[in-house]
């Protein structure tokens, strides 16, 4: 499976969006809440994961009657140390860090409509990496780079089974004096959701995304959700897998691997000459989650980037060096709050 960026991926408010209406007045019992509201996972209808899992259900359903719109704003970090080069001179490091904010609302009476504007740089370091792009002359052949998407999600409800979903986001990645009509690229995904069970649904479409150089990606989209317990639940999405514990009501305990795809167009005046640089990744990790109230989660991950690559493009799409790195491990650090 071939990663999306974030921003393309549905967003777990829209699931909320379009979730069932609750009287408040209604008892709070199972019977009451549609089994979607009971769940979490990666991909779950309501909120991230581990944050649905202990939501209140009193909040619940009071999140299913309004109407009103809905705000979540974010900000993370990442680091991964100094590792080298396999195969080639030279070691690399790279930190990022973020921010992202989504405004959502009801678009009809089993519609969910979100819009996410999100911000990312990330800081390469090279040492001695004359061979990753030649006439670097110095052995770092990128500045800094910066990544802005917009995306959008709608959710449709069918019936109480299925449902439907599109999502959408423009992204202007690139140096800080790359050409801005060539540092755009596009991804979408629309599928449909099937809730096989009360604890188990299942996620089918497909999904395209362009690149700097090189032809679209056109792939399926797949997905599922388990709840397997009260505690424990399984979610993949894309290309994400997470198995999450409950620690107590206000901490979460996650394993997780996810394959991840980062592209940026290069200044015209770089040692490439207006060509693009692309960074994937598999990272397999740990996590742990704190939620003081609904609405608001810190979550700090830990892992080992298992696997990388590092390819560099000229502006005519021709492949100038393709070089895979040792294994390094990285932090990542994420605030999450909704209003």
């Amino acid at each position: 499976m071939k990663p999306l960026p974030e921003a393309a991926r549905p967003s777990a408010l829209a699931w909320k969006l379009a979730a069932p209406r609750v009287a408040e007045s209604a008892p709070l019992t199972d019977e009451v809440l549609e089994p979607r509201e009971r769940r979490g996972g990666p991909n779950a209808a309501g909120v991230e994961p581990a944050e649905r899992a202990q939501l209140p259900r009193n909040e619940l359903v009071a999140a299913s009657a309004e109407d009103g719109p809905k705000v979540e704003l974010g900000l993370d970090a990442f680091a991964s140390p100094s590792t080298n080069l396999k195969g080639a001179a030279g070691s690399t490091d790279v930190a990022r860090g973020g921010w992202n904010a989504r405004l959502g609302w009801r678009a009809g009476e089993d519609q969910g409509f979100t819009l996410g504007l999100s911000s990312e740089a990330s800081f390469y370091r090279f040492s001695n990496a004359t061979s990753l792009l030649p006439g670097s002359g110095t052995g770092e052949p990128l500045n800094d780079v910066y990544e802005t998407s917009l995306g959008a999600t709608l959710v449709t409800r069918s019936s109480q089974r299925t449902s439907f979903f599109t999502s959408a986001a423009l992204t202007l990645g690139g140096e800080d004096n790359a050409s801005l009509g060539e540092s755009l690229t596009l991804a979408a995904v629309t599928g449909v959701r099937y809730e096989a069970h009360e604890d188990l649904t299942l996620d089918a479409g497909l999904a395209a995304l362009t690149l700097h150089e090189g032809a679209p990606w056109v792939l399926p989209y797949l997905g599922f959700e388990w709840r397997i317990d009260d505690g424990w639940r399984l979610g993949f999405e894309g290309s994400k897998i997470e198995l999450a514990c409950d620690l107590g009501e206000h901490w979460t305990l996650a394993g997780k691997a996810s394959y991840e795809l980062r592209q940026y167009r290069l200044n015209d005046d770089g040692p490439a000459q207006g060509g693009a640089f692309r960074d994937q990744e598999i990272d397999v990790g740990a996590a742990i989650e704190w939620r003081p109230r609904a609405g608001a989660s810190l979550r700090l991950d830990a892992g080992l980037a298992v696997w990388r690559e590092l390819e560099f493009f000229d502006a005519a799409g021709h492949k100038l060096s393709e070089t895979e790195v040792d294994p390094a491990p990285y932090v990542a650090l994420a605030l999450e709050l909704g209003f």
